[in-house]
């Protein structure tokens, strides 16, 4: 908006080819309605010299005019008015535009939008209607030496602005250098060897170790020598790029100002060199990055690599005022206390193996497992150099910890934290569509991940989580864990005649931020927590505050009293203590085995699980005594009932719950822990989310990636199995065992469009040329290696073996099917689990991957419309030797009859003669490859002969030399296609 009305923005190009026809279309636009408030810019193909004055009594008549940055008249470097630009100008008058080039302080003497070899014009135009004269900042056209169009800029005052005078300056982020290391920490080091730690307050000491870490980084570290002030979009500019576009862009200032031809030319000739060299860089950046994806294993490594050719981009509005930042996070942060605080004698419990000193293996533990490239908090040092710092600072570092465990205090900065919104959906102008995430300062996150190696090896050695089916970041657990255990215990009761099981997944309402940190010491007393380590969690909570990351600073701070802090490693563990009572509170259940089960938690995502609606209204009723006593709220629009049953909801009308009072939603699905559960346990619905998911992935994020030709096809492939394979194919380990189309339509939407194939190209064909299995036989090897591991490795009182073992002795589900494909295959499978089910199962993978490709070669053999199949070798392995990815692709083409020509195999009814020679053939392969006259000096080129007998053409398309086929195509379908385009064949 502009002075409250709207603003229209016409981009337009002008296509000199076809100037007169979108010139009447954009004439056309402008005239069926009246646009005022428009900005008309882009390239014009049209020169209007130094015309379109603006008589003086226009400005004179207008106060608002006259305070305008802008002159009545035009300067112009270039002269020259044609019949377009004389037709444009008439075109402005007539829709009240003004042209700003050459008219504004930014571009005063109306410089060249476009110089070339060809010559130098100003072409790129920029108009507004009058009434957007005063609301004009400036316009200028600036330098670029990428392209021969330079851009043109408009900057202008518009009503919507953001106050930023709350926003107080961030510190840089602290840049580490591995080359910096050995320099790093024999500076420390001698700074630190004079330094008596006893000596300043116990408080000041990890403050004072971190200024020793900034005095001895060099200042100018992580900082380019840039004179343009110019930061690379792309990771292959490197230095020789910036100086050659340096040299270029100093030609370019110099030709601005002197007009000189030699000039011109020398600018010309250095940005032809500055262009070239962009684009080895780029290609050789591209060629080492993939083959180091294919050859790379370790997993950092790879994601390191990946990362490199994936852009990263945070959306956030900046039209969002900081203090309404501000405000937000102080009500998520502080939700209020809805109940009487507890009050109770704090007792006073000894536990040697909490209370003892923090030890150097332990430091030296957390140290290594602490992550590199992560932000840090208002310290502005990362994790990095405390890692790589010398011993004397560690020793330093726990000294300092000891002192504060012992006497339960921690200095005022680890109470800091930087919160940082990250856009969720919805509105970018609302605060409540962001998510928060905290920064701490790394020595914070440090002292914590001791004191979380401390308590998790308590509550493991304490065996607390027994009966406690808790799976939320705990060590060998996972969400899928749940999953399992959940479809298990649902397949088991549909065992049992008419059985319905009642889930109610619950969705608490901020649930880490609602936490009483009052009631939190409380229950971690109870649970029998030394003194001394509940003393070192409360000093922690002490006094928190943050301050809220935007608008390129930060908002002041505010104090957070309630929740678990957002960013420490120790919250989830802390969440999961504090509800650890709520399964015996709510009670109900239902009975698997031996066992009842009443609640599955993975952090604060819950599910209560009943076979009777009277008693899930009953256990729903006690989850809201116990929300309302400690302080959590539930999100009813988001808290639903899933009745599970093999005919879906029917007969199940009738069956309705209350919330306090409230009713709660019952849905047919419900999106647990990442995969759509719906009523009837059928995955085709969450398969074809993840459908929708894997194909943007491919067309936007992933595009410039697999559709770059310089990187090789494993590294490809690789990134598609990490990245694109993984989406479709999460929560395998569940249903793997069934083959799902939804699944394998990912793969071949990716294959198609790597090798930009037809959408019929035959799917046993695809999978012969490429080599690649299916994604069943990849998700069923996952199943089996999950179950195997859950039913050799997992301890027999966990919730995942129990129902595998229940499923396995009913030989229902997965087991069932697994007993099937055995028949199926031949393959023995022992009725109970042992450790030879591993050999057993790996026999039966082979066996369905084998009989995949026996399948996909009888119906290659056999093909309806395509005979030439039946010729072709499929142990061929052009996909992997030494030819470009363009050479690939038409080779594939050529053996998949998937050129464009007259005839498509999948196509009846359509006249396949070829239209370039009289020899009233079908255009197909074998014609315009073998035998259409209209080539044979190609084929005298590439092949050695005018003709091919039908032997030397299978000979050709099975291997007897790939490049001159592939070239030979390339240049004979190029030269048929024009001689189509030119006499309309």
């Amino acid at each position: 908006l502009v002075n409250n009305k709207l603003l229209h923005i016409l981009p337009v190009y002008l296509n000199l080819g076809n100037w007169e026809c979108d010139f009447n279309n954009v004439n056309q636009l402008l005239n069926q309605k009246d646009y005022s408030s428009l900005i008309f810019i882009g390239d014009c193909n049209a020169m209007v010299g130094e015309r379109q004055i603006i008589p003086d009594e226009i400005f004179c008549n207008s106060p608002e005019l006259v305070k305008a940055e802008c002159s009545t008249v035009r300067k112009s470097k270039d002269l020259k008015l044609d019949a377009r630009g004389k037709k444009l100008i008439e075109f402005f008058y007539l829709y009240n535009l003004v042209i700003l080039n050459g008219r504004t302080p930014g571009d005063e003497l109306g410089e060249f939008t476009y110089i070339s070899s060809n010559g130098c014009s100003v072409i790129d135009l920029c108009s507004v209607t009058s009434d957007l004269i005063p609301k004009i900042k400036n316009f200028k056209v600036d330098k670029q030496v990428f392209s021969d169009h330079m851009p043109i800029i408009l900057h202008m005052y518009c009503s919507e602005t953001c106050n930023n005078d709350d926003v107080l300056p961030l510190l840089p982020k602290l840049q580490w250098n591995i080359n910096m290391k050995c320099s790093f920490q024999d500076k420390l080091k001698r700074q630190l060897e004079t330094f008596d730690i006893s000596s300043v307050n116990v408080l000041g000491s990890t403050d004072y170790l971190i200024q020793c870490i900034c005095e001895c980084v060099p200042s100018r570290i992580g900082k380019q020598n840039n004179k343009l002030n110019f930061k690379a979009r792309n990771s292959w500019f490197d230095g020789d790029c910036m100086k050659a576009r340096y040299r270029s862009f100093s030609l370019l200032k110099l030709f601005r100002k002197t007009n000189s031809t030699i000039v011109k030319a020398a600018y010309l000739r250095e940005n032809r060199l500055y262009k070239a060299l962009c684009k080895k860089e780029e290609i050789d950046f591209f060629k080492n990055t993939g083959n180091q994806i294919s050859s790379v294993k370790d997993g950092g490594q790879f994601w390191k690599l990946v990362n490199r050719c994936k852009s990263k981009t945070f959306l956030c509005s900046n039209k969002i005022a900081p203090n309404l930042w501000r405000d937000y996070f102080i009500s998520l942060y502080n939700p209020g206390l809805d109940v009487v605080p507890i009050l109770w004698v704090e007792p006073s419990v000894s536990d040697p193996s909490l209370d003892c000193p923090f030890r150097e293996e332990e430091l030296s533990l957390v140290l290594s497992q602490a992550k590199d490239n992560k932000e840090p908090g208002m310290d502005r040092v990362p994790s990095e150099f405390l890692k790589n710092s010398p011993k004397i600072f560690q020793d330093y570092l726990l000294y300092a910890f000891n002192e504060f465990y012992n006497r339960g205090i921690v200095p005022s900065s680890f109470g800091k934290s930087i919160v940082f919104p990250i856009f969720k959906k919805g509105d970018l102008g609302s605060p409540s569509n962001y998510r928060g995430i905290s920064f701490l300062n790394s020595v914070c996150k440090i002292y914590t991940a001791l004191l979380l190696l401390r308590l998790n090896a308590w509550v493991e050695s304490r065996n607390l989580w027994k009966g406690i089916n808790q799976a939320g970041f705990r060590k060998g657990h996972s969400a899928i864990d749940h999953v399992f255990s959940l479809v298990n215990i649902i397949k088991l009761k549909w065992k049992q005649r008419k059985k319905k099981v009642y889930a109610l997944f619950v969705d608490f309402k901020a649930a880490f931020d609602s936490v009483d940190r009052n009631a939190l010491i409380y229950k971690l007393s109870t649970l029998g927590l030394s003194s001394k380590f509940v003393n070192a969690i409360k000093s922690l909570y002490c006094k928190t505050e943050a301050s809220v990351w935007c608008n390129g600073g930060l908002s002041s701070s505010f104090a957070t009293e309630m929740g678990v802090r957002q960013g420490c490693l120790l919250s989830p563990l802390l969440f999961a203590l504090f509800i650890l009572d709520l399964p015996e509170y709510v009670g109900g259940g239902l009975m698997v085995g031996q066992i009842k089960v009443n609640t599955l938690m993975y952090a604060d995502d819950i599910v209560l699980l009943a076979e009777d609606a009277k008693v899930l209204q009953l256990m729903i009723q006690r989850l809201g005594k116990y929300a309302d006593y400690w302080n959590l709220r539930i999100n009813l629009k988001k808290t639903n009932i899933v009745i599970f049953r093999k005919c879906g909801l029917r007969n199940c009308a009738g069956e309705k719950w209350t919330y306090n009072g409230e009713p709660i939603e019952v849905v047919r699905s419900y999106n647990y822990l990442g995969i759509n559960l719906n009523s009837t346990l059928n995955f085709k619905v969450h398969l074809k989310e993840k459908l929708v998911v894997g194909r943007r992935c491919i067309g936007s994020v992933w595009y410039n990636f697999f559709k770059n030709n310089f990187i090789s096809l494993p590294a490809k492939y690789k990134i598609f199995d990490a990245v694109i394979r993984s989406v479709i194919c999460y929560g395998c380990q569940v249903w793997g065992y069934e083959l799902f189309e939804e699944a394998e339509k990912l793969q071949r939407f990716f294959m198609k469009r790597i090798f930009n194939l037809p959408r019929n190209c035959p799917t046993y064909f695809l999978h012969l040329e490429t080599g690649r299995s299916t994604l069943f036989s990849f998700s069923l090897k996952l199943h089996f290696s999950y179950i195997l591991n859950v039913l050799l490795n997992h301890s027999k009182d966990r919730l995942t073996y129990i129902t595998a073992m229940e499923v396995v002795k009913n030989k229902i589900s997965w087991f069932q099917s697994w007993l099937q494909l055995a028949e199926r295959f031949d393959v023995l499978l022992d009725n109970y689990p042992s450790n030879i089910w591993k050999q057993q199962t790996n026999k039966l993978l082979s066996a369905v991957i084998n009989n995949e490709k026996e399948e996909f070669l009888f119906l290659a053999k056999h093909a309806q419309y395509h005979e030439q199949f039946n010729s072709l070798q499929f142990n061929v392995s052009y996909m992997f030797e030494n030819l470009s990815f363009e050479c690939k692709i038409l080779i594939f083409k050529i053996r998949g009859e998937m050129l464009n020509l007259n005839y498509k195999p999948w196509l009846t009814g359509t006249n396949y003669t070829c239209s370039l020679c009289n020899l009233n053939k079908i255009e197909n392969t074998f014609h315009f490859i073998a035998e259409c006259p209209i080539f044979n000096n190609y084929r005298s080129r590439y092949f050695n002969k005018s003709s091919l007998s039908q032997q030397e053409f299978f000979g050709m398309l099975n291997g007897s030399n790939w490049l001159n086929l592939a070239l030979y195509t390339k240049y004979a379908l190029m030269y048929r296609n024009m001689l189509v385009a030119e006499f309309n064949y």
